[in-house]
This record gives structure tokens, C-alpha cells and sequence, in this order.
């Protein structure tokens, strides 16, 4: 058996919340400090994008490593006495305009740890308040313990494209925020959010939190081979690999280790509905597999 999950947040209410459900919301930024998280995304902001602007989709790998590097400032200040020994490994903004297609459908974040002894966070944090009418973050509360899979840029082991609307319905919840509200997730939690047709954009500040004792992965399915490959990453990894680190084979990270024989697997209402309903009883069956083992 694998040794007991490595705790995240200082507080034991709140770390047992999240390991249970697979997020934390938090009260912690100021008016000053939504403003100069509003501030640093005017001042830097990236090409135009015709769904959801992305920093990370930027061709400008300065630029993104810039905003990065101010912002995990801010969050490993902030963070510092809520998370035990995390760091970041990337950050950005998310920001939803009128007039584009800025749906996002369900899915889960990349891995970027084993998730079986190290598990990273991810942020999400709104610098307006966010609702039904501008495209709130909804999330599937402890889907991060089922059907989760290997997971990385463009590879994915389990899908729900078929099914994902009927999904996102039956499941799924939203979350009215406050600006500078902090939501900490698993990056495995499914979630998703609708269109904003909002005249004000919707601007979100985000970003991905490590445990600082280990080396990060990235997972990446060669074409060629039909192999997943894992390389250990670092903060440069994410600004790099979105501008084509991976293009023609060129790849400047250490490999790890392969896995051969990897196939997708497409999930259906029914099959998710019922692991969604053996992962969710009214007990502590779940969160004891969660304390012990996540497997």
C-alpha cells in the first residue's frame, strides 16, 4: 500500500474538506490586491483569442513567463500560512468576452503530479463577482476520485464528450463568487463553465500549485509511438510547451518513463453515474480510500 496522502492545508478542517470533496473556497484577497491583480493583467495583456483568453495560449513565451512570475509571487505570500511547503508552478489569467466563444465544456486539469502521494492544487480566482450570468466556474463535487486517468496536453485517458452536457445537468454545481475569493481545486475534479454574454468581461486570475518537495510531470502522448511519456517538468515547462516545445519531436525535458498500450476510454451517462453514486455515499467509506490510498 502506498503511503497516507501528503497533507496540503494547514488547517485540518480544511484539508479533510478537500480531500473529501476536492475543493476549498476562501475569503483572502483585498480590494488592493484585486487591483493589482487587475492591474498586472491591463498592463500585460495577450494576443486576442477567439474562445476564452488564455494567458497560457499566448505565442509570447516572455510575456507569460513575466505575468507568471508576478503573480506566484503574490500567491506564495498569500498562501504561505493556509498550504504546508507549496509553490507555483504557473499562473495566469482566464478572461471570458462578449461576443466570443467562451464556453468551457467539462473536463478535468492536466496532472501534474503521481496523484496517488502528491497532489497539486489549482487556483481560480475572480477579480469580479462571478454568477449564472457571466460563466461561474461549475464543478462536479468528488468526481477527483473516480475516472480520473492519465491526463496531459492532449491526452486524456477518460472522455465524456458523448454525454458530457447530460453530465454537467445531473452533477454538476455552481459557485456564485466574490471577487477575491480564492477557489483551490483538485486539478482531477471534472468541472466546466457556460457562456458569458455579460457587457463586462470576466476576468479570473488562476493558476496551478505544486508541492515543493518533488519534481513535476507532464504527461505527453507521442504520435508516433502511440506511447505516453512523462517528462519532469519546471516552472519554464508551461509557457515553453504552449509555444511548441513539443514540435517535431523536440523535447528539452528529462524523460522519466513511458507507458505503453495507452487507449481512451469514452464514458457514458450511465457509467459515470454509476461511479459518480459508489463515490458518493452518505459515510466515510470514500474518504478513508481518499486518507489511505487514492487508487
Amino acid at each position: 500500500m502506498n503511503k497516507p496522502a501528503r497533507q496540503i492545508f494547514k488547517d485540518e478542517k480544511l484539508n479533510a474538506q478537500y480531500l473529501r470533496e476536492g475543493y476549498v473556497i476562501a475569503d483572502l484577497f483585498s480590494e488592493a490586491e484585486v487591483k493589482f491583480l487587475l492591474d498586472v493583467y491591463e498592463s500585460n495583456r495577450v494576443d486576442e483569442q477567439e474562445t476564452i483568453e488564455l494567458t497560457v495560449f499566448s505565442t509570447d513565451k516572455d510575456k507569460k513567463l513575466g505575468i507568471s512570475k508576478t503573480l506566484s509571487d503574490l500567491y506564495e505570500k498569500k498562501f504561505k500560512d493556509i498550504l504546508i511547503s507549496y509553490e507555483t508552478l504557473y499562473a495566469g489569467y482566464a478572461v471570458k468576452r462578449k461576443g466570443k466563444s467562451n464556453e468551457s465544456k467539462l473536463h478535468r486539469d492536466p496532472a501534474f503530479t503521481d496523484e496517488i502521494n502528491y497532489f497539486a492544487v489549482t487556483l481560480f480566482i475572480p477579480l469580479c463577482d462571478v454568477d449564472e450570468t457571466n460563466g461561474a466556474l461549475s464543478i462536479i463535487p468528488r468526481s477527483h476520485h473516480f475516472l480520473c486517468g492519465i491526463r496531459g496536453r492532449g491526452v486524456r485517458e477518460y472522455q465524456f464528450n458523448t454525454d458530457a452536457g447530460r453530465i454537467e445537468n445531473a452533477f454538476g454545481k455552481m459557485f456564485k463568487m466574490k471577487k477575491g475569493q480564492v477557489l483551490f481545486y483538485d486539478p482531477a475534479l471534472l468541472h466546466f463553465s457556460a457562456k458569458s454574454d455579460a457587457e463586462a468581461p470576466r476576468i479570473t486570475a488562476n493558476g496551478i500549485l505544486v508541492p515543493s518537495e518533488i519534481k513535476p510531470i507532464n504527461y505527453y502522448l507521442n504520435n508516433k509511438t502511440g506511447e505516453v511519456e512523462v517528462y519532469e517538468i519546471d516552472k519554464q515547462f508551461i509557457p515553453s510547451q504552449m509555444s511548441g516545445i513539443f514540435v517535431d519531436g523536440v523535447k528539452n525535458y528529462p524523460l522519466k518513463s513511458t507507458i505503453k498500450n495507452f487507449t481512451v476510454k469514452n464514458v457514458g451517462f450511465d457509467e459515470f453515474k454509476k461511479e459518480y453514486n459508489r463515490m458518493n455515499p452518505t459515510g466515510i467509506k470514500y474518504y478513508l480510500r481518499k486518507i489511505l490510498n487514492r487508487t
